[in-house]
């Protein structure tokens, strides 16, 4: 687009939601000042971070909300998110609680393969992944460990979103 008679491209690389960061270039034909707005999901944990050029910056990050960075932007500027990403668990509905799909970040965790007999709410909230940048986690109970992917990563295998939970 053109602002104040500069032409302005922003530029966005990620891996998301795979990779919870993001980098965004600005290309500018001059110098200009203007406000570039981050949506901030409201999923984000409290470690969530902006800078720009390498900097941290001290905007709102509030999740759910818009994130505010008023600049002068020149060419080659640039913007790193990282947002931080906890598991929770979502009831299927208010009268079955008991009833829940674990997600983390933007996304839902399926499971795949072996479903151990008794999973707790701790299992399910200490899932994490098997590598960084890996689509495939873990939950581990006493009852033995479930594989969790989100739909994207599923290929030829049967899965499950809800699970029943004990206390």
């Amino acid at each position: 687009w053109t602002h104040g008679g500069a032409r302005i491209v922003l530029t966005q690389r990620t891996s998301y939601p795979y990779d919870l960061s993001s980098q965004i270039e600005v290309s500018a034909d001059k110098n200009d000042a203007f406000v570039i707005y981050l949506r901030i999901p409201g999923w984000a944990g409290p470690k969530t971070t902006v800078a720009i050029n390498g900097r941290r910056v001290s905007a709102d990050l509030t999740p759910g909300r818009f994130a505010r960075l008023d600049d002068t932007w020149r060419n080659g500027d640039g913007i790193d998110v990282e947002f931080e990403a906890t598991t929770t668990l979502e009831a299927v509905d208010p009268q079955h609680s008991d009833l829940v799909a674990p997600v983390n970040g933007p996304l839902a965790l399926f499971a795949i393969g072996e479903i151990p007999s008794t999973l707790r709410r701790k299992d399910l909230l200490g899932a994490g992944r098997i590598a960084s940048g890996s689509s495939t986690w873990q939950a581990r109970s006493e009852a033995g460990t479930l594989t969790l992917k989100p739909f994207a990563a599923i290929e030829d295998e049967r899965y499950r979103l809800y699970h029943h939970i004990e206390a």
